[in-house]
């Protein structure tokens, strides 16, 4: 029997989500704070904000994002092929003659598979699809998410595997700490900040940080990311702190 860690990474990296169609993974999110008493505060934009503790004081915040690079269905041109736009930098090598799965009804319960056949818009900076035609084997009403299919979340050989671990594998990292938390009393505020569309430019996180609905100065966040491996920080060693990319660090004031 799988820990309950184990399940809820599992269970949440099987749900459909793609950049500006999380709806079914902030709808399982919403009711995860609702059977652990966590209160959630939500912003124009759909980001949420999950708090435990006290009120007041600095707050630690976790911040993790819903979306994945997948596809949106905009309009079917004959009964088999479908067009609709790709959302995240992968480039058009790793995309063209790939199979996916398009999740229709309200809980994605209708699945239509289909591959990607031909990139027809691609980005002004760079090699990236940003429309796609594909062959699918039924109708797609538009608007519904798509995602690579390469399964739901599953444990084989110590290891997980998932069509999406970038970075609903991070939300339910943050979620499992914050279940163990709500059982235990807090002297300080802790948080998370689950944002929406981070694979086409951070846009839930900065419309968090401007609107300053959800955010205050004093808040501290940490960032739980998906990202490879590296020589200088194996995974199993210990926390890693990634504090930079390859322009700076991640505060320039410094």
């Amino acid at each position: 029997m799988p820990s309950p860690a184990t399940k809820l990474l599992t269970d949440l990296c099987s749900i459909p989500t793609a950049p500006f169609k999380e709806h079914f993974v902030l709808d399982w999110i919403d009711n995860f704070a609702k059977q652990n008493k966590i209160k959630v505060a939500k912003d124009s934009f759909g980001n949420r904000l999950l708090a435990l503790g006290p009120t007041s004081g600095a707050r630690l915040i976790f911040v993790a994002h819903t979306d994945h690079p997948g596809l949106v269905a905009n309009e079917m041109i004959d009964a088999k092929t479908l067009r609709a736009t790709f959302h995240g930098g992968v480039l058009s090598d790793f995309v063209i003659g790939e199979k996916v799965k398009f999740f229709a009804g309200k809980r994605g319960e209708s699945e239509v598979g289909g591959k990607i056949s031909q990139v027809t818009k691609k980005a002004e900076w760079g090699d990236y699809p940003i429309e796609v035609l594909l062959n699918v084997k039924a109708a797609v009403p538009a608007g519904t998410p798509g995602m690579f299919d390469q399964g739901t979340g599953r444990v084989r050989g110590g290891k997980f595997f998932s069509r999406v671990c970038d970075d609903l594998a991070g939300v339910a990292a943050i979620l499992a700490a914050m279940q163990q938390l709500s059982r235990k009393k807090l002297r300080a505020p802790v948080c998370a900040l689950i944002t929406r569309a981070e694979e086409v430019g951070f846009i839930g996180a900065l419309a968090a940080v401007k609107s300053k609905e959800l955010l205050r100065k004093t808040d501290r966040l940490i960032s739980v990311e998906c990202s490879a491996e590296q020589p200088y920080a194996m995974q199993g060693n210990g926390v890693i702190l990634r504090v930079g990319d390859r322009t700076s660090i991640f505060n320039s004031a410094f």
